[in-house]
């Protein structure tokens, strides 16, 4: 950031670390002169705030993206099960035959209650034999 506004700066040098029999200097930030320091700082607040933006803009677009692809695949899920024929308009009639793998799936169909299947499809056995 400093040398982006051409301000002049020292490596702060705040510990002595050894390491195989050596001796080095840890540094960790910068030293300014006290004229210039007001001007840094407030360069890297704006920054800092910029950065913030950018990531809260990332985010929100993300959100709205979501979003928006899950409204539009529940639409193309409703307009397939529609076509399929999984909605359908109107109830079981109670005395029509089909053909099922359980006694449950049975009971349900006597009772009226529709069930969801993939593909829905319903096989009355009078039309089996007819053929």
């Amino acid at each position: 950031m400093a040398r982006k506004l051409k301000i002049e700066y020292a490596k702060a040098v705040i510990d002595w670390a050894f390491k195989k029999k050596r001796m080095y200097a840890v540094r960790k930030g910068i030293v300014v002169h006290d004229k210039d320091a007001g001007r840094l700082i407030s360069a890297w607040k704006e920054n800092l705030l910029d950065r913030l933006r950018k990531v809260e803009n990332k985010v929100k677009q993300r959100v709205y993206g979501n979003w928006s692809r899950l409204a539009r695949n529940s639409l193309l899920v409703k307009k397939v099960r529609e076509k399929v024929g999984l909605l359908r308009k109107k109830p079981i009639e109670k005395n029509q035959e089909t053909l099922s793998d359980s006694d449950e799936e049975k009971e349900e169909q006597e009772e009226g209650i529709e069930q969801e299947q993939w593909p829905a499809a319903e096989f009355p056995l009078q039309d089996l034999h007819k053929r």
